[in-house]
């Protein structure tokens, strides 16, 4: 057991700290996850994806409505600022841009 004060508040400060971090990290990554579930969560919502892509073609398959765009960098700047709620294309690529 710390003997000084300052080790103390220190120790229960940081205590403190990682409780509070890990509960907001759950409660984002629950946040983030819960959004969509199935296909069928994006039917009333505007979905963004390339132009021509396989997404495309899946989502008109299925009879989503998207909107295409030419790029990544125009799908995420769509998504910012709310004009697509969601954004839909290959997982490798999105995380390389």
């Amino acid at each position: 057991m710390p003997r000084s004060t300052f080790v103390r508040i220190f120790a229960v400060l940081l205590v403190v700290s990682i409780f509070v971090a890990s509960i907001t990290a759950a409660m984002t990554v629950n946040a983030l996850s819960s959004n969509l579930q199935n296909l069928r969560n994006l039917e009333n919502r505007r979905v963004a994806t390339l132009t021509k892509s396989t997404s495309t073609a899946f989502f008109t398959a299925n009879g989503l409505v998207v909107a295409d765009y030419a790029s990544p960098d125009e799908m995420f700047k769509a998504f910012e600022p709310g004009v697509a709620d969601a954004v839909v294309f290959d997982r490798p690529i999105l995380a390389y841009d």
